[in-house]
């Protein structure tokens, strides 16, 4: 659910983990574009987008993009371990 989608009214994130995950979608995007570009967008004062040119995923790994240490194939093909 996106928090669009909940409506008007006053909502409290944790910033420690808002900004975890800001960094964490920004370092995977500048790991897996090594030429290219990317774009980071702060809409609506809570909707973030970060959009690189990076080889992205198939549709069979994006379930499991919430998986705890899952890396999907383009991970694996560009660093060792």
């Amino acid at each position: 659910m996106w928090v669009d989608q909940l409506g008007p009214g006053l909502y409290w994130f944790d910033a420690d983990k808002l900004e975890r995950i800001g960094l964490n979608l920004l370092a995977n995007a500048v790991k897996f574009t090594p030429r290219g570009r990317i774009t980071v967008t702060l809409q609506a004062g809570i909707r973030l987008l970060v959009e690189d040119t990076g080889p992205g995923m198939g549709d069979e790994e994006r379930p499991h993009i919430f998986d705890r240490f899952y890396q999907g194939r383009a991970a694996s093909a560009s660093s060792p371990g």
